[in-house]
């Protein structure tokens, strides 16, 4: 048997990620409460349904505004749980660290509401009846912004394989926008085959992955033009600093936080390529960071 399981990925956050622990909390009580409310009914009409999700899933043919929301914190399973929570925790809490914690929450739902869109248009008939859960959609969209905001940064992995006895495990690490790539041509593939066989899915929303992932890259491409339209209106409060020599200013690049450096070094390290452009910059007073191609003559 052999598992390959995600640990980590080469990035240093600034700031707790309070958004993203509260929506791991969150997503693991509602399941507590869950698994709760099914061991109460046993022995009644209804043991084979799960309560939390009978009323609270996204149901295509019967989706109501509160399902649009309420599918996102709801799990079928404690592996499907596990999973996605170990997936926002790696992508989440580093979109969260870059973009602010408001942005990030609203974020994630737009996210999610747009993995929920997609799994809707694309609902086969036999599958319309029955109830989607999960944060995946949602988690997508962070993945999908990841790739854009941070291509090069490793993501780490740990594989083990055993028959009887573990006798083989060790660790590697790949960079973001392959392990992204070949994870999102997976979704591709699994959700041509479901569309070709509703029955052939497995029970996966391959289409709302593919929504969310969609959805997270273009929030990002769109937050990336933004701060580049406004490197202009700063180049002057830049030039009107008290102090060019002061050091008070961190880089993000290639997942390393590196400076503090002064305004300066950082416009002579980006001169001699020591820096990149599309590295991100914070200092002292900023609510996020912001692309270091501002520093550029």
């Amino acid at each position: 048997m052999f598992f390959l399981i995600p640990v980590g990925v080469d990035y240093r956050t600034d700031r707790w990620p309070i958004v993203t622990f509260s929506i791991i909390g969150l997503c693991t009580g509602l399941y507590l409460l869950g698994v709760y409310l099914f061991v109460e009914q046993i022995g009644t009409i209804n043991q084979l349904s799960d309560p939390m999700i009978d009323r609270f899933g996204l149901v295509p043919n019967r989706a109501t505004p509160t399902t649009w929301v309420s599918h996102m914190f709801l799990h079928a399973g404690f592996l499907h749980l596990l999973g996605n929570m170990v997936y926002l925790f790696l992508f989440g809490a580093v979109i969260e660290d870059m973009i602010g914690r408001v942005k990030f929450a609203a974020f994630f739902l737009i996210g999610g509401l747009a993995a929920a869109a997609v799994h809707i248009i694309f609902s086969a008939p036999s599958s319309a009846d029955i109830p989607m859960v999960g944060a995946s959609g949602a988690i997508s969209s962070c993945v999908g912004a990841f790739v854009i905001l941070q291509p090069q940064t490793q993501v780490q992995f740990r594989y083990f394989l055993w028959l009887f006895i573990p006798f083989l495990n060790g660790e590697f690490t790949l960079p973001s926008w392959l392990v992204i790539s070949f994870w999102f041509l997976k979704d591709v593939i699994g959700f041509v085959v479901n569309t070709i066989n509703p029955h052939a899915g497995g029970g996966i929303a391959f289409g709302a992955h593919i929504g969310g992932a969609i959805a997270g890259l273009v929030i990002a491409v769109g937050l990336r033009a933004i701060q580049s339209s406004s490197r202009k209106n700063s180049r002057k409060d830049m030039d009107s600093e008290p102090s060019m020599d002061h050091r008070c200013i961190y880089v993000q690049q290639d997942g390393q936080k590196l400076g503090p450096y002064s305004p300066k070094e950082i416009r002579s390290m980006l001169q001699v390529s020591a820096l990149y452009p599309e590295s991100y910059y914070w200092q002292e007073g900023m609510t996020e960071w912001q692309s270091l191609d501002k520093y550029r003559d």
